[in-house]
C-alpha cells in the first residue's frame, strides 16, 4: 500500500514542470480500502449526521429541487466542455463557446426557467472574461479525479476542475470554478482548506502545482441602469454592474457614450467574474496532511459517534425530514425507503 510522502516543493527547476500520469497513485483494488472525498470533509465537520446519510449511506432524496448545487454542477460540466475543446487534438473538434453551450442546453429541463435564463447568462458574460484572463493560460487536465492515501486503510479522493499550465513561467495551477452570489473575502478564502487539499493531491501525485486559484463566478446577472423621466439613463454609481452592461444599453437606446463618459469611469470590468490565487507554503500543506491523517482516521472509524449538530442553516439540508423522525425516535427506516434513495441507483444523481 502506498504511503504518505513529504511534502513536494514546486520549484520546477527541481521537480521539472511537467505531468506524469504514470505517476499518479492508484486507488488499490481493495475492497476493505475506504475512500474520503475531499467534498465530503467540511459535511462532516458540520454535520455528522447529514455527513453519515449522504455519504455513509449514499442517501439522496428522489425527488430533487432545481436548487444552487444543481445550477453549480450545471455550470461546471458546461465550463469543462469549453476547457476540454482547448486541449488540442482529439478534443479540439469544436469551438470552446460552441462546446460549451452544447452541454449547458442538456440542462435546460433540469432546472427550472429562471435557473436556466440565469445559468445562460453567466455564461455567456464569462467568455469575455476568460478571453482576456486565459491569455496566458494552457489547458493540461480537465476533471482530472486523484487519489493519495490520508491515513492507515483510508485514501483522499479529489476531482480538480482544471489544471492549466501558465505561459508566461510553464508553472502548473489548479482551478477551481465556483458560482457564489457574491465574492469570497480574502479571508474566508485563507480558511477555505478545500484548495489546499487539492494542491496536496496534485503534489503528492508529482504533479508539481504553485498554487491554485478560486475562479468566481456570481450567480447574478449585471443590473441594466434605469431609464429616467427625463429621458435619460441613470448614473448610479451604486449599481451592481459593469461597464460593458451600462454601454451596451447606452448603445440599445441609441444614446451617445461621450454623455455618460463619468459614469462609464467609475464602472469596473467586472464585478461578476473573479480569480484569486492560492498559494500555500510547505509547512502549511504538512500541516493539512497532519490534520488530514486525524480527520480520515476519525470519519472511518466505526466508533466515531454520529449526532446532528442543529442551526438555523438546517431548513436547507436534504435530510431534515429523515432528522425530525429520527430526533422523534419515529420509524426512520419506512421514512428513508418511501423519501429516499442511494445516489448510485439515482436518475438524478447530485454530487455533494
Amino acid at each position: 500500500m502506498n504511503t504518505l510522502v513529504a511534502t513536494k516543493d514546486a520549484s520546477p527547476k527541481k521537480y521539472g514542470n511537467y505531468i506524469d500520469p504514470t505517476k499518479f497513485i492508484p486507488l488499490p483494488e481493495n475492497p476493505d480500502v475506504k475512500i474520503a472525498r475531499v467534498t465530503e470533509r467540511s459535511q462532516y465537520r458540520r454535520c455528522r449526521r447529514q455527513w453519515n446519510y449522504a455519504f455513509r449511506e449514499e442517501l439522496q432524496p428522489r425527488e430533487l429541487d432545481a436548487d444552487a448545487r444543481t445550477l453549480g454542477t450545471a455550470v461546471h460540466a458546461a465550463l469543462a466542455a469549453f476547457y476540454t475543446s482547448m486541449m488540442g487534438y482529439p478534443y479540439d473538434v469544436e469551438d470552446p463557446k460552441d462546446a460549451c453551450l452544447r452541454v449547458w442546453a442538456d440542462y435546460v429541463d433540469t432546472l427550472d426557467p429562471e435557473q436556466f435564463d440565469l445559468g445562460t447568462n453567466i455564461l455567456h458574460g464569462y467568455f469575455p472574461f476568460a478571453e482576456v484572463e486565459d491569455k496566458d493560460f494552457v489547458p493540461e487536465m480537465v476533471e482530472q479525479t486523484l487519489y493519495a492515501p490520508a491515513s492507515p486503510g483510508v485514501y483522499l479522493q479529489g476531482t480538480m476542475d482544471l489544471i492549466v499550465r501558465r505561459k508566461s513561467d510553464s508553472t502548473l495551477w489548479i482551478l477551481d470554478h465556483k458560482t457564489y452570489r457574491t465574492f469570497l473575502t480574502p479571508e474566508q478564502i485563507e480558511f477555505d482548506d478545500q484548495l489546499i487539499a487539492y494542491i496536496w493531491l496534485a503534489r503528492q501525485n508529482g504533479i508539481p502545482v504553485r498554487g491554485a486559484y478560486f475562479n468566481q463566478l456570481r450567480k447574478k446577472v449585471p443590473t441594466k441602469p434605469l431609464l429616467l423621466k427625463n429621458g435619460t439613463l441613470s448614473k448610479n454609481k451604486n449599481i451592481d454592474s459593469d461597464k460593458a452592461t451600462y454601454l451596451a444599453e447606452i448603445r440599445l437606446r441609441g444614446f451617445d457614450p461621450k454623455d455618460y463618459a463619468d459614469i462609464l469611469e467609475v464602472l469596473p470590468d467586472s464585478v461578476f467574474y473573479k480569480r484569486e490565487p492560492v498559494i500555500r507554503t510547505n509547512r502549511q500543506l504538512d500541516s493539512f496532511q497532519e490534520n488530514l491523517f486525524h480527520e480520515t482516521s476519525e470519519m472511518h472509524d466505526p466508533r466515531t459517534p454520529i449526532y446532528p449538530s442543529k442551526t438555523r442553516e438546517c431548513i436547507y439540508c436534504d435530510f431534515k425530514q429523515l432528522c425530525r423522525v429520527q430526533e422523534d425516535k419515529g420509524d426512520v427506516e419506512n421514512m428513508k425507503q418511501f423519501l429516499y434513495v442511494r445516489t448510485a441507483e439515482s436518475p438524478n444523481r447530485r454530487e455533494s
